[in-house]
């Protein structure tokens, strides 16, 4: 029975429809976003408390924010009052509002995990803050800002997490319609928890993990003409880890078409 649902991320302004198989998948794979300075946003975590949705609650915000001020100040970073003066610029913050109320708490329904992270900018910012002498800040931004398709997950999940990893592709579109068996796990870089997971589903999963705030587009039924020029809208790079012959030629087809 396939029920479908309209899942909506206040944070990033999406609404998407989910079709869900009833009888296997009972978890949306994407984050919720909430910004605890809002009322309606308190009222929904505390919800999701008291219904027992989220049982591990981290929070890291502090060295995220000692990171942050690094990237920002760069020439204090090896100074003998680095740490004094961060310290103040923190305690400026706990004056504004309570810690609690900066940044963004994300909530993963799949590992009932809620977490403190910093805004887009922020977060961005420290996870690619090494990259800086590997690429310029105009190549970064290029490659964050990229929509990266990928057909076939078995080694294509594998490219997935690299790019993300690496402070790219933002958009991710991921087609594939088997479930990770045991015969798989010799090549994906995923565990036996995930085994009868959708591939797209367990990709997706792990990239949100990586960067919350990715937007990741599924198309678990793999790709046929029907939905091929859905795949390719937007699309910058695709990359093809397909077996089927026919989809391969189709897929180059509609490479030069776009």
């Amino acid at each position: 029975m396939l029920v479908v649902l309209r899942v909506t991320n206040k944070y990033m302004n999406q609404s998407l429809e989910v079709q869900i198989d009833a009888r296997k998948d009972t978890t949306v794979s994407i984050p919720s976003f909430y910004d605890l300075s809002r009322n309606e946003d308190r009222e929904c975590v505390q919800l999701l408390l008291d219904q027992g949705k989220i049982q591990v609650t981290i929070d890291d915000y502090e060295e995220q924010q000692l990171e942050l001020f690094g990237v920002q100040n760069p020439t204090k970073v090896y100074t003998p009052t680095f740490k004094e003066e961060f310290s103040k610029y923190y305690a400026s913050l706990h004056k504004n509002a309570p810690i609690h109320h900066h940044g963004i708490w994300v909530y993963f329904p799949w590992s009932s995990k809620l977490t403190h992270i910093l805004t887009e900018d922020d977060f961005q910012a420290v996870r690619t803050a090494r990259n800086m002498n590997l690429i310029s800040r105009e190549e970064q931004d290029k490659f964050y800002n990229s929509c990266v398709a990928i057909g076939g997950l078995s080694v294509g999940s594998s490219v997935a997490f690299a790019l993300v990893l690496q402070g790219g592709a933002k958009h991710v579109k991921l087609a594939d319609m088997d479930r990770l068996a045991l015969s798989n796990t010799n090549r994906i870089l995923m565990g036996v928890d995930n085994l009868g997971v959708l591939k797209v589903e367990m990709t997706a999963r792990r990239i949100y993990e990586i960067n919350p705030y990715a937007h990741v587009e599924l198309f678990p039924e793999g790709l046929h003409p029907e939905n091929i020029d859905e795949f390719f809208k937007g699309v910058d790079v695709m990359i093809d880890e397909l077996d089927n012959i026919a989809v391969k030629y189709l897929i180059r087809e509609k490479a030069k078409e776009y």
